[in-house]
């Protein structure tokens, strides 16, 4: 078998150069740009955007201001009915708290007024147990009680000649009542009727009550004792006293539960009537009020009742009438007998 040779076709010499002229050509033109581009071209030209941010940034300022101080100003009624719910919380929180405490006076009151009855109560039950042999023993507080409201009675025009109508210049018209002192006889009533450096006048009440007649005498504050709510003061005569007058002899303690008498002056439709009788009872010995410690009574007090004395049956004088409680009917404090005795060592001589 013969070989068959295969002719390889072959590229025409032309071609291969063009070819390769144009390869060389083409990388020749890459290199030159590429040289251009990196030392020849100037580089691009940047716009200066740094005072145009700037400007920017104070507007956005001044505009974020203008919305703060806008935002501010609309704010401004919340802010004021916040602040006003703040202090109607605060006034509601101290009206609650003067609510809370005045129920919890009524509390100890009640409770002083449970613990009077319970020992009468168990006075009582003991008295019914006492062998009825002696029934003399158990009518003798009765008995006691009854001549102590005889002599009272029968006192009762002395009484009325040592009880006064005290009347600052300009001021309110009070109760006081003579306490005769080692320096003498002063006016005894309250700082509310006769403040310091008052222009005082005094109604006396002198003879029976058939006879009686008042004399009008000027009179000056000795002391006005803020502490204890007692003021003293000093007639221009002492010589015009001349009845019945308490004295140290004539005070003794309180005791919760027992029966006192009020002779004092009362304010009716402006005019003042001297001498009115109230009776009442001691409620408490010890009662805290406005800091200071006070007699409780169930009694009223009229706008001249200040500085009215509290009697018992028995003549003595356990305290003088200061002010009524609020919220509480028929109550009111008064100051010991006792704690007066004390503060008159204070008072300068006349």
């Amino acid at each position: 078998m013969r070989p068959i040779h295969i002719q390889q076709q072959r590229r025409p010499p032309a071609i291969s150069w063009v070819l390769a002229g144009m390869i060389g050509v083409a990388g020749a033109g890459l290199f030159a740009y590429g040289m251009y581009m990196k030392f020849v071209k100037p580089p691009p030209t940047v716009e200066n955007t740094s005072d145009k941010g700037t400007d920017q940034i104070e507007k956005d300022i001044e505009s974020s201001q203008k919305e703060l101080a806008a935002l501010r100003e609309k704010g401004k009624p919340a802010v004021g009915e916040y602040e006003k719910l703040v202090a109607d919380n605060k006034q509601l929180a101290t009206t609650n708290e003067t609510r809370t405490k005045k129920v919890r006076d009524m509390e100890s009151h009640n409770r002083d007024q449970l613990d009077a009855a319970q020992k009468k109560i168990e006075a009582i039950k003991n008295n019914e147990k006492q062998d009825e042999t002696t029934p003399d023993k158990t009518a003798a507080p009765k008995e006691d009680d009854d001549k102590a409201l005889a002599k009272f009675q029968a006192e009762l025009p002395k009484l009325h000649s040592a009880i006064v109508t005290v009347n600052a210049t300009g001021g309110p018209v009070g109760t006081g009542f003579v306490f005769k002192g080692s320096d003498g006889p002063v006016i005894v009533t309250t700082t509310g009727i006769a403040a310091e450096g008052a222009e005082m006048t005094v109604k006396l009440r002198s003879g029976d009550d058939k006879k009686a007649k008042t004399v009008s005498l000027k009179a000056r504050v000795l002391l006005a004792d803020k502490d204890s709510g007692l003021s003293f003061l000093a007639l221009e005569k002492d010589s015009d006293i001349k009845d019945f007058s308490f004295d140290a002899s004539s005070v003794r303690g309180a005791q919760p539960g027992e029966k006192i008498f009020a002779i004092g002056t009362q304010v009716v439709n402006g005019e003042a009537l001297d001498c009115c009788l109230l009776d009442g009872t001691v409620s408490a010995t010890n009662r805290k009020f406005h800091s200071k410690t006070m007699l409780q009574v169930a009694l009223p007090v009229n706008k001249g009742a200040l500085g009215t004395p509290l009697i018992t049956p028995d003549l003595k004088l356990i305290g003088i009438l200061y002010a009524p409680v609020e919220d509480l009917e028929r109550t009111s404090v008064a100051v010991s007998a006792k704690d007066m005795l004390k503060v008159l060592e204070k008072v300068p001589k006349k």
